[in-house]
């Protein structure tokens, strides 16, 4: 999980643990101790080398076979560290694309794994399918096994755009509130 110390990051890797896989989590830092994330990955991997150690990293906590899925919630500037990464025949499971939006693969490399590499656009869902994947997810935020990043900061209605900076410059982590 590229990005597990991110919003969508932490919630991804609650939706995986809980269908069973065992979450390795990418990010420039640990999750903080009070994220749902924290608690559930069961390896973290620093992005502080370069893709080829990171993916040799990865490789090693998989006993060399590599991972099955790479959920990549940065994109981008991680997209080489995740293809890496990869077991033979893989998934690539890519929803941004941070720093740049144009990245070099080694077609070679790319046929040879038999990789797939998938796109996922949540703005091509609808208001219909959006509910109809939250209300799959519901049952685990129902039972208290799926958990929402802390508060971290509160802000007024008129110190909105306070708060999208303080978000943006990654003065605060976890979830930020405005309130009327």
């Amino acid at each position: 999980m590229f990005g597990v110390s991110g919003g969508v990051g932490g919630a991804v890797a609650q939706i995986a643990h809980a269908v069973g896989a065992r979450v390795i989590g990418v990010d420039r830092v640990r999750p903080a101790d009070d994220t749902p994330a924290a608690s559930i990955i069961k390896e973290f991997v620093a992005l502080d080398g370069s893709a080829q150690d990171i993916g040799a990293t990865i490789k090693r906590l998989t006993a060399g076979h590599g991972v099955e899925v790479v959920y990549d919630a940065v994109g981008g500037v991680t997209t080489q560290a995740a293809l890496a990464s990869l077991a033979p025949r893989g998934r690539l499971v890519v929803i941004s694309a941070i720093g740049t939006r144009t990245v070099e693969i080694d077609l070679v490399d790319l046929y040879r794994n038999e990789t797939h590499v998938l796109g996922c656009n949540s703005l091509n869902c609808d208001v219909v399918e959006s509910g109809a994947r939250l209300n799959r997810l519901a049952p685990f935020f129902e039972s208290g096994e799926f958990h929402p990043l802390p508060i971290a900061d509160r802000y007024s209605l008129e110190d909105g755009q306070d708060a999208y900076l303080a978000v943006e410059s990654r003065r605060v982590r976890g979830r930020v509130v405005i309130c009327p």
